[in-house]
């Protein structure tokens, strides 16, 4: 009687062996197995290693540390290394680098987009101050701030004196010789020509709304009124002055079309017998001023009404707000 037993080899092939003999030829062609069955020998994939492969017989690759770039992912799931570079990384997977948003205009920032490794970062801006901070080679020009930090409430702002201290300006796009100015009409008690100042750009407070009718940095002016000794060259805006009893000769005009706000606030008569008053049109965007007396004027309300709008330190403050 004979019996068999199983016999590991050398190059892992495993065979069957019987006693009556050690040679393997002995046993047959085909070894059998305890149980009648062929003995085959590796793992299946017909390539007789025991190691995974692709199909082709060659070895399966495995994601090691170093296989890709660090800022990729690697994915051996095919038995083949893959590299991708991950979001906000771009290239071949074994060499990526970093995508600027920003430079590329694909961020979605409502505000100042600042890249970063990887990705970019939004500022919302609320002052000029702001903008240099996140941006500190900036220079005078247009920048959208957003009220109160709000995204739905931006604006484009004219940022002046950068380099110093930065002061926000409100550009007026409706312009002209009848548009946006402030007016002395000569005659009566004010001998000379009309004086006329037209404004460009308004200083507005980013935080309050508030125009600073007072600073004439972006006016032009012609003409020139003598109001008793003072000889008068220029005017604050929103201002309208006459000389003439019984006249509302003195004129401004307020013209906001073109930019996101509308007047809010209100106004006033000062001076001796003072006349005028102020009409509002396009869902108060404009805003026409009629001012007399002997001298008279109207001029956005301050409490009390302005005394001296002649000499250009009202210190009244134009009340802005977002147009409906």
């Amino acid at each position: 009687m004979h019996t068999k037993r199983l016999v590991s080899l050398p190059l892992f092939a495993t065979v069957l062996v019987t006693t009556c003999s050690l040679a393997i030829a002995a046993c047959g062609s085909e070894p059998e197995s305890m149980d009648g069955e062929t003995e085959t020998s590796g793992d299946g994939d017909g390539d007789g290693d025991g190691d995974p492969g692709d199909g082709d017989g060659d070895p399966a690759e495995t994601c090691m540390p170093d296989s890709c770039d660090v800022n990729a992912t690697c994915d051996d799931s095919s038995g083949m290394i893959e590299c991708t570079c991950n979001e906000g990384w771009e290239g071949d997977g074994l060499a990526c680098g970093d995508v600027d948003e920003c430079a590329e205009q694909i961020d979605d920032c409502a505000g100042i987009c600042t890249n970063e490794e990887g990705g970019f970062s939004c500022t919302t801006t609320e002052t000029c101050a702001d903008v240099l901070a996140a941006l500190p080679d900036a220079t005078d020009g247009e920048y959208e701030l957003f009220h109160k930090g709000d995204s739905a409430l931006g604006w484009v702002a004219y940022c002046h004196d950068m380099a110093g201290t930065p002061t926000e300006y409100l550009t007026l796009t409706s312009l002209g010789p009848d548009l946006n100015f402030s007016q002395y009409t000569a005659g009566g008690g004010a001998p000379g020509t009309d004086v006329r100042t037209n404004y460009e750009r308004l200083r507005i407070d980013p935080l309050t709304l508030e125009v600073d009718i007072d600073d004439q940095t972006f006016s032009n002016s012609v003409g020139s009124v003598m109001h008793g000794d003072l000889e008068v060259t220029s005017l604050s805006y929103a201002v309208a002055i006459g000389c003439e009893s019984d006249v509302d000769n003195g004129l401004a005009n307020i013209d906001l079309q073109g930019t996101p706000f509308a007047v809010t606030g209100e106004f006033c008569q000062g001076g001796f017998q003072p006349l005028g008053g102020a009409t509002k049109s396009m869902n108060d965007q404009v805003v026409d001023l009629t001012g007399g007396g002997f001298c008279g004027w109207t001029t956005p309300t301050a409490d009390p009404c302005p005394g001296e709008p002649q000499t250009g330190t009202t210190g009244a403050r134009l009340q802005l707000g977002f147009a409906p």
